[in-house]
């Protein structure tokens, strides 16, 4: 007698998670649109439900708090950065990465969202103690810093210059809040910042490998 093959049964827990993490994905796209268009103090849970078409309620089961939402929108922009970084050719010598990495991070500063969150940049200090933040801040700060090892050991950076301390201080300097006001006044434009930037820093860690 053959064995009786029976149907698959379906997980009805397994699709009701996949519509949790799809209406999450909506919610958390959503905030990112009203914190470009809005800025990120503007933007508030009725306006966010609103605009993913949910109710308060419902959004409250997803994300009890603004904090909650926003934690997970830096966590968000750090995985992108991640991303970023690993999408570069790997088999480019390490200081063209590098180079790339700094461009990438220069643009990315400046697209509306990123842009919005530096301006509320006071009101993120909680968010950013946050351990979840943390360990991906830290994720993408040693994927630069690894970048920055193989490019000392290639002898084209300073290895007196800590790697760790490096890679912070590439998204300090990207990062300065002054750059929109330089924008604003018509005195810089993002190009001019790029190249600026590029040429100051790596023209720095680089003196005392080339002498």
């Amino acid at each position: 007698m053959n064995a009786v093959v029976e149907a698959p049964v379906s997980n009805p827990m397994g699709l009701r998670e996949r519509q949790r993490q799809q209406r999450e994905r909506a919610i958390l796209d959503a905030a990112f649109v009203l914190i470009a268009e809005e800025g990120y103090e503007a933007m508030t849970m009725d306006g966010l439900a609103l605009r993913v078409g949910i109710s308060k309620p419902t959004l409250y089961n997803h994300f009890p708090s603004k904090d909650d939402i926003t934690v997970r929108t830096l966590i968000e922009l750090n995985e992108r950065t991640f991303n970023a970084i690993h999408a570069i050719d790997n088999t480019l010598p390490p200081a063209e990465r590098l180079e790339r990495v700094m461009r990438w991070m220069v643009n990315n500063r400046f697209s509306p969202t990123p842009s919005a969150l530096l301006r509320a940049r006071t009101l993120l200090k909680p968010a950013k103690s946050h351990p979840d933040y943390q360990r991906a801040a830290g994720r993408k700060i040693d994927a630069i810093a690894e970048i920055v090892e193989a490019a000392q050991q290639m002898g084209d950076i300073d290895a007196g210059m800590p790697p760790r301390l490096l890679a912070q201080m590439m998204f300090t300097v990207v990062c300065a809040p002054e750059y929109d006001d330089l924008i604003a006044r018509g005195d810089a434009k993002v190009e001019d910042i790029e190249e600026t930037l590029v040429t100051m820093f790596f023209d720095g860690v680089r003196r005392s490998a080339t002498k």
